[in-house]
């Protein structure tokens, strides 16, 4: 970072003035409040109020807080020791829906029976099963006779893996033989879950996002620990994070690369000139004196936000280093690139920063020497008549054919987030914040289509229980000493995220699709039973969950169908509301649920999507018979309908 004032720059030609400023920090950094833990000392005081929307006409607008109380704050850490109560973890056999049953296990109902003759009438029934379920069994249908497990009990090896489905008609088939007591699959036995790996970072009770010791097997954190027994990242994969810059932080200085400042406007930028080579954040206060220029007069008069330093502690805090916390990756490393300063910054200088990030070639910069597998965007433009621009596609669409995931908070301004980008550009994860029980955030923006989120993580609610804690910086305009601080917002959310692709991207799934696929499969459900729920519409996939994240390609198949419904009624003077509910299906693969209805002996209607296991139908005419029915379903389609008639 220079520090020479003399350096002006005059704004580019095709630069709007502060009313296209870019929106900045997706979260309320600003609404910070100090950490509470035994031993902790929080320092710092002044409004904890964020950033308004800044309402200049053309504006792509300021990010709106999404807390107006809270302390600034900042808590050091030295000497803190924090307690964690791990909740124990079963094992188990996991279920199956991929082609991966590799046999029978057939106890003979007398010792002269040839086992061989079975192994061919197990040819025969496999056969028979594929032709049943209309698809091909994987490979191979021949079967050899394998070791013997118990007296009169062997296992019969199929040349081929086939499905749990296909093995289990094939089981049937053989066991109607009257040589055969009983058969079944040779189902695959894995760990259900491991045993979490607790760090010994001195504020890791506090982080419940990572893992939730006050709820079962880690409650709706992204289950962290259950996963770092296998990789927690390798030094060669990057994590770009686009933003006001890092601070200098005694958990984070490992984890740190060199990056570039892209910011061209001098007032903007806060550090004396425009761009140059230093990365680091030199606050991004705006005063009171600070408002009576016309570049900021819309902006709001807050202490310094260190954005870019707590986004990048939830991907990559260093571990097991006695100081502070842990980050979900905290093996690989960051690339600081920085693109907002004070009251944000210009879409162009994000476009930029991302495409260098990505190892492009731009006018008058340095090359990247080490370009980043996956790009954390906790930023965005928010404004109905501006959805993603094609500026902003192409960069993304371009960082992306280069191998890299590009990752961005949903926004918070509780409203639908097709007038947020660039998290609703195509060729994007799209990250929305659930609070500790769960639940859509308050503040978070969600989906009115399928597709429009694609998952949700941590990000926390301040009115049911607490924030996200990560690194920060003491200082209320200029940085002074390293800390930790609690924030909210989507912008906690989405690092989540994007280091959970890291640790993919570690584990040899480099393709951004296939990334993108497995980040999918790896949510847990959303509950159901709170309010402000979420449901595959408004919040994506489910709740990411580490626990479940595989380099296997995800194998969905549809959920077995609803059963066991409930039916209850609310009366008025000519019509009736039916409330009916139902238990998840077997299996518990559904992420959602819809209903229709229709007159008895008319035609249904259209499908209506519900909140899970819940539907209510209303306006329907007393002593008239009607049908409805329900389907769960997931990204790999829907259950067969299961049909409920109903008589007010």
């Amino acid at each position: 970072m220079s520090a020479n004032p003399a350096r002006r720059r005059a704004r580019p030609a095709g630069i709007a003035s502060a009313g296209a400023v870019l929106a900045l920090l997706l979260s309320s950094m600003a609404a910070l409040s100090s950490v509470v833990a035994p031993g902790v000392r929080a320092d710092g005081a002044g409004s904890a109020n964020a950033a308004g929307s800044a309402g200049v006409s053309g504006s792509a607008g300021v990010a709106r807080s999404a807390d107006a109380a809270g302390s600034a704050g900042v808590a050091r850490s030295a000497g803190v020791q924090g307690s964690v109560r791990v909740a124990e973890s079963p094992g188990g056999v996991a279920p199956s829906s991929a082609a991966d049953i590799g046999g029978l296990i057939v106890k003979i109902a007398e010792s002269g029976v040839s086992v061989l003759a079975l192994a061919r009438a197990s040819e025969e029934a496999l056969a028979r099963a594929s032709q049943e379920a209309m698809a091909d069994v994987a490979g191979s249908t021949d079967v050899s006779v394998g070791a013997a497990i118990a007296p009169q009990t062997r296992v019969l090896e199929f040349a081929e893996p086939v499905t749990q489905a296909q093995a289990e008609q094939a089981a049937a088939q053989l066991q109607s033989r009257a040589d055969v007591v009983w058969a079944e699959p040779d189902v695959p036995v894995r760990i259900a879950s491991t045993t979490p790996v607790i760090p010994s970072d001195p504020l890791f009770a506090q982080q419940w996002d990572m893992w939730d010791a006050d709820r079962p097997v880690g409650g709706y954190s992204v289950k962290a620990p259950l996963i770092w027994g296998t990789t927690t990242g390798s030094p060669d994969v990057v994590v770009a994070v686009i933003d006001t810059g890092i601070q200098e932080h005694p958990d984070l200085d490992a984890q740190v690369l060199p990056g570039y400042d892209f910011i061209r406007d001098i007032d903007r930028a806060n550090d004396g000139d425009a761009r140059d080579s230093d990365p680091a954040d030199p606050g991004d206060w705006i005063s009171a004196s600070d408002k009576l220029k016309p570049a900021f007069s819309e902006c709001r008069v807050l202490p310094s936000s260190w954005h870019g330093t707590h986004v990048a502690g939830t991907i990559a805090a260093t571990q097991g280093n006695a100081e502070g916390i842990s980050g979900v990756a905290p093996g690989v490393r960051i690339l600081p690139v920085r693109a907002l300063g004070k009251c944000g910054g210009y879409l162009s200088d994000v476009i930029a920063a991302m495409r260098w990030a990505a190892g492009d070639s731009i006018s008058g910069v340095p090359a990247n020497p080490t370009p980043a597998q996956v790009i954390n965007l906790s930023l965005g433009t928010a404004s109905p008549d501006a959805p993603c621009s094609r500026a902003q596609q192409e960069a993304i669409s371009f960082v992306r054919s280069r191998g890299t995931v590009v990752v961005a908070a949903a926004g918070n301004d509780a409203s639908p987030v097709s007038v947020q980008s660039p998290a609703d550009c195509a060729d994007v994860i799209s990250v929305t914040a659930t609070s500790r029980t769960g639940a859509l955030a308050y503040y978070a923006n969600y989906g009115q289509r399928e597709g429009d989120i694609t998952l949700a993580a941590p990000g926390g609610d301040a009115r049911l229980d607490t924030r996200i804690l990560s690194t920060f910086n003491s200082g209320l305009e200029g940085p002074e000493q390293p800390g930790y601080a609690l924030a909210q917002g989507t912008s906690e959310a989405a690092p989540h995220v994007s280091a959970a692709a890291a640790l993919l991207y570690t584990l040899g799934v480099t393709d951004p699709s296939a990334v993108e696929r497995r980040l999918i499969a790896a949510v847990q459900p959303f509950p159901d039973d709170v309010a402000n729920a979420c449901t595959a519409t408004r919040c994506g996939a489910g709740i990411l969950d580490l626990s479940r994240l595989t380099v296997d390609e995800p194998v969905v198949t549809p959920p077995q169908s609803v059963k066991d419904i409930a039916v209850s009624w609310r009366y008025g003077a000519a019509a009736a509301i039916a409330v009916l509910r139902w238990p998840a299906p077997s299996g518990d693969a559904a992420t959602k649920y819809r209903w229709r209805v229709a007159r008895a002996g008319g035609e249904y209607g259209d499908w209506t999507l519900t909140q899970p296991r819940l539907a209510r139908i209303p306006g329907l005419r007393l002593n008239r018979a009607y049908r409805v029915q329900i389907q769960a379903g997931n990204t790999a389609g829907w259950s067969a309908p299961t049909t409920v008639r109903l008589r007010p």
